[in-house]
């Protein structure tokens, strides 16, 4: 079974119709995505039919809360990995749920990283 976490700039590329982002949605038979991940995207939304879509699309996510499990991942991440809290918290969802990150961010995210998974590139 194929489990992926969605981080925010995936769905974002979704919303915006990019093929790419929903070929990976489809790809993936769990889909997961950080409470984090959703408010990111319900934040970004600039009117009421966009949080309208923001929130059709995430109906077909699993949203993990901050657990205790997921704060542990993350701080510890946050510390090891330098990254910053958000980033700490997404990553610490993917760990946390046994799935592979799905992301285009390689600033924060290192591609060697085997959690670490990038479908494309714009």
């Amino acid at each position: 079974m194929t489990r992926l976490c969605f981080d925010t700039n995936i769905l974002i590329d979704a919303l915006k119709g990019i093929p790419m982002a929903w070929e990976e949605v489809h790809s993936a038979e769990e889909r997961l995505v950080s409470i984090l991940t959703s408010i990111e995207l319900l934040a970004g939304a600039n009117d009421e039919e966009e949080e309208r879509s923001a929130r059709q699309l995430l109906r077909v996510f699993r949203v993990v809360p901050v657990d205790d499990v997921v704060a542990q991942h993350a701080g510890r991440i946050r510390r090891t990995k330098r990254l910053k809290l958000p980033g700490a918290i997404v990553y610490a969802t993917a760990l946390a749920g046994g799935c592979q990150l799905t992301t285009r961010d390689t600033r924060d995210f290192s591609e060697d990283d085997p959690i670490i998974r990038v479908p494309y590139r714009l």
